[in-house]
């Protein structure tokens, strides 16, 4: 039989800057509790996610010979369902990321290349993790609820999320924040600011893409956004695509290469989160369709245009306040240009109510984190 002190588990070894971050976050709060080879992860065979975390163990799959200690889904939105999630264009269906990764146990059951027979699981925690939004009625809205009423310990990473607890009956679920935002994480801190002559005619626009399998709504996004990179470089504006995950991203990579345009590309491999970071600075506004790209424009003090693929772009763009706008759908062209605008135009003051909110942010998650700690501490 293995032992594992402490399991995490997330979209962990997958590409993905946001996930990569959160994975640090994590090792960094639970090595306040335990030393590193206490800690385990389950990721995707990937080498550079050692780096992220010294020291821990890695496993790829469980079986029913593993006991776990303490199960922690460590945050990210890791339960959640939508109406295209499991179809592709042709209608074939495709097992998604929360099924494949971050589903709960008994989802995760019949999955053989993840998990073969049931481990033996004494406590399960959810530290920073966002939830929904489900289908109504769907088999994943089922088991998250049925997963989290069995948790000992539920920490929130936004309004939204907490209310969807307390109505499944969690009255004692946790308010916290994105664990990105925890105090001392980074090194790469707020940019001095734009120079306001040169931003009116200038500005440093980074546009952050994903491609979206999930909502027919939500992709829609695509030939807007186009649209709107023409409208703004045409003004005199200096716009570069990002994308934060290459091997999500498949699609838009395809046509921005084909269009010969500079993409700036997370590449664990290459580089830290901090010099990535470091790269974001040098962006006077950011336009995203990912949620951690509203999360790290503000911590380097990059107001962000927020685009509604989906729910959670939504709750980023209201807790950053002021120095946030949101591209709503159907994404009007029009409506996209002047969110980028008044951002850029009202620089100094999105970028004092950027500082507000990344304070009240890391507060949350520093607070959270806190709990969490006494809580791994409690257990022994």
């Amino acid at each position: 039989m293995t032992h594992h002190s402490v399991l995490l588990r997330g979209a962990y070894g997958c590409w993905n800057l946001g996930d990569d971050a959160l994975m640090v976050a994590c090792y960094r709060t639970l090595r306040q509790a335990l030393d590193p080879a206490e800690i385990t992860f389950l990721s995707h065979d990937e080498p550079y996610v050692r780096s992220l975390a010294p020291g821990a163990s890695f496993v790829q799959r469980l079986d029913g010979a593993d006991r776990i200690g303490l199960l922690v889904y460590g945050g990210g939105t890791q339960f959640y369902s939508f109406p295209l999630t499991r179809k592709d264009r042709r209608g074939r269906l495709l097992l998604t990321t929360w099924r494949r990764v971050t589903a709960p146990w008994r989802t995760l059951k019949g999955i053989r290349n993840r998990l073969r027979g049931q481990p033996c699981v004494e406590r399960i925690a959810a530290l920073g993790i966002g939830i929904g939004p489900f289908e109504p009625g769907s088999a994943q809205e089922v088991s998250a609820r049925g997963l989290l009423g069995k948790m000992d310990f539920v920490a929130a990473r936004d309004e939204a999320s907490l209310e969807l607890c307390r109505r499944w009956g969690r009255e004692d679920c946790v308010l916290g924040a994105d664990l990105c935002f925890l105090p001392g994480l980074w090194n790469a801190g707020p940019a001095n600011g734009m120079d306001h002559r040169r931003a009116a005619q200038s500005a440093r626009i980074g546009v952050i893409i994903r491609d979206w399998p999930h909502t027919r709504e939500g992709a829609a996004y695509r030939e807007p956004l186009r649209r709107v990179v023409e409208v703004l470089r045409a003004d005199g504006h200096s716009v570069r695509f990002i994308s934060f995950s290459r091997r999500a991203d498949r699609e838009w990579t395809k046509s921005l290469v084909g269009l010969k345009e500079d993409l700036l590309q997370w590449d664990p491999n290459s580089t830290t989160i901090d010099a990535f970071l470091q790269l974001l600075r040098g962006f006077d506004c950011l336009v995203t369709a990912r949620y951690h790209g509203a999360v790290f424009g503000a911590l380097v003090g990059a107001p962000a245009v927020c685009i509604e693929l989906e729910p959670k772009l939504r709750i980023a763009s209201q807790a950053l306040g002021g120095g946030a706008r949101l591209w709503r759908q159907p994404f009007a062209e029009a409506e996209g240009v002047v969110a980028v605008n008044q951002l850029v135009e009202g620089a100094s003051e999105a970028r004092e109510a950027l500082r507000g909110a990344v304070e009240r942010q890391a507060d949350l998650a520093g607070s959270m984190a806190d709990r969490f700690v006494a809580f791994v501490k409690a257990v022994g």
